[in-house]
């Protein structure tokens, strides 16, 4: 990722699948994020529902291509749109770590951590 789109997709067969799924629809857009969400449910399950899914606590959630009036961000449409989960990630956000694979660390969340883990 670089600038809000996607530089790069590297893996194996299912990367180069989706790489070419993406490139199908002959817009660029397709390669733009179009909204991150970073799951915090700690009652959330793994579904493949990506409602719940997205959902899940500690993962990041990236969503390409066609973005929502209702988001209000600058993107727009495109031909479509498509949701994916990293699970375990780990985020950095103005050089600090929030998410180390999968759980919150940041010091300013350490109540919030502690209080969700007493309610599992």
């Amino acid at each position: 990722m670089r600038e809000g789109r996607v530089v790069k997709i590297s893996g194996g067969k299912e990367a180069r699948v989706f790489e070419r799924w993406l490139k199908s629809f002959n817009d660029p857009k397709m390669f733009c994020i179009a909204h991150i969400s970073y799951g915090c449910n700690p009652g959330a399950k793994l579904t493949g529902n990506i409602l719940e899914d997205e959902r899940l606590w500690g993962v990041v959630e990236w969503g390409l291509g066609s973005q929502s009036s209702t988001f209000k961000g600058s993107l727009g449409l495109a031909s479509s749109h498509t949701d994916g989960i990293c699970m375990n990630p780990t985020v950095w956000a103005d050089g600090e770590v929030v998410i180390e694979n999968g759980e919150y660390v940041h010091p300013e969340l350490a109540d919030l951590v502690k209080e969700v883990k007493e309610s599992r």
